[in-house]
């Protein structure tokens, strides 16, 4: 929170920045996943699919978007990043 207008127009510019990235990802992670299903798991009943690289705080919103093209149940497994 701030009352400058400047430092109010930056922060607002970063967050749109970080949220056209976290778009970018998401679409990135969906794409993969329908190739995965489409490759490897068209005849599951339930979906399970492990993209690598996928941010785990977007799994969730992945399997719902592969849930929903594919009427099954989807869950997506991903790396979950080290911690210090």
């Amino acid at each position: 929170m701030t009352e400058d207008p400047d430092e109010a127009a930056r922060l607002a510019e970063h967050l749109i920045s970080l949220n056209e990235e976290r778009k970018s990802m998401t679409e990135a992670g969906v794409a993969e996943g329908i190739r995965l299903v489409e490759e490897r798991h068209a005849e599951d009943k339930v979906l399970v699919v492990y993209i690598e690289g996928l941010h785990e705080s977007l799994a969730g919103i992945v399997a719902g978007r592969l849930k929903e093209r594919f009427y099954r149940p989807a869950i997506v497994i991903t790396r979950a990043a080290a911690v210090p």
